[in-house]
């Protein structure tokens, strides 16, 4: 009985000592992630140029694309003002960016009509 006792305080004083002793260290930093370069490298582009919607409307447009990197796809959002008839276009579509151009074919909301767009982009 009396050897039970002084084991059961010598392992109480060394969980004493365990739970005051330093902490644990940190985990570990998360490694780098690499980036893919084959999508939508070069960040968002700007496209300024000409556009036809369907229903007869030649215009200016100014469209933001997903991407301003050179020979690649990319879908835009726009808007166009027509000033033969006094309209404003807001347009979704996609086209492929050239060197400092870009095509775009979509669909004008506001005038409900396909249309297409060419124009000059920054592209990378």
């Amino acid at each position: 009985m009396k050897h039970s006792l002084i084991l059961l305080s010598l392992l109480m004083a060394s969980e004493v000592a365990l739970a005051d002793g330093p902490p644990p260290p940190p985990p570990p930093a998360p490694a780098p992630v690499a980036v893919d370069d084959s999508v939508g490298v070069g960040g968002p582009g700007v496209m300024l140029g000409l556009v036809y919607n369907f229903g007869g409307n030649v215009g200016i447009q100014l469209n933001l694309m997903s991407s301003r990197r050179q020979d690649n796809g990319v879908v835009a959002a726009g808007v166009a003002y027509y000033p033969k008839s006094a309209n404003w276009g807001l347009s979704l579509g996609g086209g492929y960016n050239m060197r400092n151009s870009t095509a775009l074919v979509g669909w004008d909301f506001l005038n409900r009509t396909p249309q297409v767009s060419f124009g000059y982009s920054d592209t990378k």
